[in-house]
């Protein structure tokens, strides 16, 4: 069965991704504050091996280095500081491996740690890097285990959370499924009450403003991301036909309930008929927040969908932040809804000089015309029409 294929969680059980990312976040990996929950780990690790056995493959995305390392410190809560964060996750990092290569173990499977930052996946050399690495850890039947490099990353080079990393992974390394395995059981149509049953939207086929306000703004007290953010990311897998799944990971026996057909989480679908190239998928998803934005009038909507063009300078509107040449960028029409993502050949201070001009006007204003078009229809990649 292919991804397209799958419309409801009981297809699930005809559905044996070849490469599935499972991410676990650190309200899941622990019990209480820095204590890790070495159930869940062994869990995990009894269903990838068992999927190694098929041989097929699996991307673990694991947060818990700040919360393990809060444990080994014995601190009573997640830090405020930037400093003390990134020194936690230097301490609890170690710890976290050392705990997946135990669970793994007992399967007689070794695992290996990759820590990663957005400049990663910006930089096509290193990313080509990660993609070669993961495919002779393959050879070698080794887990990868990820996550953010916490200890060196600043702002400019933050996933944001570890949701976007194992999107990013899923949606650039051609994953056929993405796991995300939370505090929750799902997404609930509302907010349960103590002791409530929740109500749980089992499939969605399409991430709407009616879904989108079903997300709370709730994180945990070890972790960073929402439900905001499983949305987001899981609206990104679905534009390359991705499934996404969302469930509790505290649950014993989920995996196997869920690829077994009898639910127990949310299923986003993937997007059917689509298909990007490794080329195309590293340009439309560079990183999930791209450096900036250009807004663009109907004639230029469709000199890029329907007549397959360049986006020329004539055809912007306005610009905002602050990009350099060759950053990706987004592409939004008027009614604001992004159109495209691409390749910039300006930076935003020259688009914002050359925006709603001729091709031939780009020289006289920048003292030079390197390019005729802000982005070439090489570099540029329709993801919603």
């Amino acid at each position: 069965m292919k991804p397209s294929d799958v419309k409801s969680l009981a297809d699930l059980a005809h559905f044996d991704p070849q490469l599935c990312v499972i991410k676990l976040g650190s309200a899941v990996l622990t019990t209480g504050v820095g204590q890790l929950d070495m159930g869940v780990l062994e869990r995990v690790a009894e269903f990838v091996s068992a999927r190694l056995e098929r041989g097929k493959y699996t991307l673990i995305v694991s947060s818990g280095a700040v919360a393990s390392g809060i444990g080994a410190m014995g601190l009573a809560s997640r830090p405020k500081g930037l400093p003390a964060k990134q020194a936690l996750a230097a301490i609890g990092q170690t710890r976290l491996v050392a705990s997946w290569g135990e669970a793994f173990a007992k399967y007689d499977r070794r695992v290996a740690q990759l820590l990663l930052t957005a400049k990663d996946f910006d930089d096509r050399r290193r990313y080509l890097n990660i993609r070669f690495t993961l495919e002779q850890l393959f050879e070698f039947g080794v887990v990868p285990i990820f996550n953010e490099n916490d200890t060196v990353t600043v702002d400019e080079l933050r996933f944001g959370d570890n949701d976007n990393l194992a999107c990013l992974l899923a949606v650039k390394m051609m994953a056929e499924s993405l796991i995300i395995l939370s505090g929750v059981d799902g997404l609930y149509r509302s907010m349960p009450k103590r002791g409530e049953k929740p109500d749980i939207v089992e499939v969605v086929p399409e991430i709407t403003p009616e879904i989108e306000a079903m997300a709370g703004t709730e994180v945990s007290s070890v972790g960073t991301g929402g439900m905001a953010s499983k949305l987001a990311v899981a609206r990104h897998a679905s534009h390359v036909g991705i499934p996404t799944i969302l469930a509790s990971g505290k649950r014993p026996g989920i995996l196997k309930d869920l690829f077994a057909g009898k639910g127990g989480g949310t299923l986003f679908l993937g997007k059917a008929g689509a298909h990007l190239s490794r080329r195309e998928r590293f340009i439309a998803f560079n990183r999930i927040s791209p450096r900036g934005r250009v807004f663009i009038d109907d004639g230029a909507v469709k000199a890029l969908v329907v007549q397959k063009k360049s986006l020329l300078p004539a055809g912007v509107k306005r610009t905002e932040g602050d990009y350099a040449r060759h950053d990706v960028i987004e592409v939004v029409a008027q009614d604001g809804h992004v159109l495209a993502r691409g390749m910039t050949n300006y930076a935003a201070a020259e688009v914002e000089k050359i925006l709603g001009r001729r091709t031939g006007e780009i020289e006289k204003i920048l003292g030079a015309r390197d390019y005729d078009e802000i982005i070439h229809r090489d570099n540029l990649v329709v993801i919603e029409e």
